[in-house]
């Protein structure tokens, strides 16, 4: 995937991309952000980071079927 700097770009950006509020860097959501996942009251977290920056873009539950996955 490939991975630019908006440099003030102001049109929209699709869907699926995901832009770093400190660096401008954007890539696709299955580009080459840092992807990290936890635990959290028994369920799993997934953070994904700037890899240029390290700012936490996204931190969101692990679900399969619409169900929180455990730990």
């Amino acid at each position: 995937m490939s991975t630019t700097k908006r440099g003030g770009h102001d049109g929209p950006v699709g869907k699926a991309v995901l832009v770093c509020r400190d660096c401008d860097r954007e890539a696709h959501v299955d580009g080459d952000w840092a992807v990290t996942e936890y635990e959290l009251g028994g369920d799993r977290h997934r953070v994904y980071q700037c890899p240029d920056c390290w700012h936490t873009l996204v931190v969101q539950p692990v679900f399969e079927d619409g169900v929180p996955v455990p730990a």
